[in-house]
């Protein structure tokens, strides 16, 4: 009987501490850190001489409790860097570029929690603001019978602001630490037409489509 009443103030103990530490969550702010990598996909017009880019994200975020235990507003600041690979054959030319980008991206997100604050979705915007950009473009050309090589730096532009819709979708292990899987659509064209310099690129249309793999921790 002493074992057994033992055994029952354990458990009823492990409730409420259990109890306790949701409650916490559910009421407290929380800051983490997050890291995330994966590949970028470009849509719209011109877009099929756009290969599969890359993407790398580092950042801070922080969790607050938004209406009721299942439900919180996430707010976010990464630095990202972003590179974009551009072939292309012609009749007359092959053209080769990348472009590159250093972005501070501001995902704004509302997100659903489970019961057991481990299994999450999340639907909301995000705002890319770039800092600095670069560009190299290659083209080798027949002129008139004659085999010309052109390179050309900085001469493919990109916005500087782009808004666009952000969904993601993942699991805490233990409280702190867990990973995500997360898609962003910018809404704007990519490239910057109003300064374009490369003529074959007047009238290309991109949209970004960016899919990443993250890991964060959470105090």
């Amino acid at each position: 009987n002493e074992d057994s009443d033992a055994m029952d103030l354990y458990v009823n103990e492990s409730r409420e501490v259990y109890r306790a530490r949701k409650q916490g969550f559910y009421t407290s702010v929380q800051v983490g850190f997050r890291m995330a990598g994966g590949v970028n996909l470009l849509f719209g017009r011109g877009s099929k001489s756009w290969d599969p880019g890359y993407v790398g994200n580092f950042g801070i975020f922080t969790k607050i409790p938004f209406g009721s235990q299942y439900f919180r507003f996430v707010s976010e600041v990464d630095f990202s860097y972003r590179r974009y690979l551009h072939e292309e054959e012609t009749e007359y030319s092959k053209n080769e570029a990348y472009v590159e980008t250093y972005i501070f991206s501001i995902p704004l997100l509302f997100r659903y929690v489970s019961e057991d604050d481990n299994f999450f979705v999340s639907l909301g915007g995000n705002i890319d603001l770039k800092l600095s950009g670069y560009s190299e473009f290659k083209q080798d050309a027949t002129i008139n019978g004659k085999k010309e090589n052109y390179k050309r730096t900085k001469s493919i532009p990109t916005n500087v602001v782009v808004g666009g819709g952000a969904f993601d979708i993942g699991y805490v292990f233990d409280g702190h630490f867990g990973f995500d899987v997360r898609a962003v659509y910018n809404f704007a064209n990519l490239l910057d037409q109003d300064h374009m310099d490369e003529s074959t690129l007047f009238k290309t249309r991109l949209k970004a489509l960016y899919v990443m793999l993250g890991i964060f921790y959470q105090l």
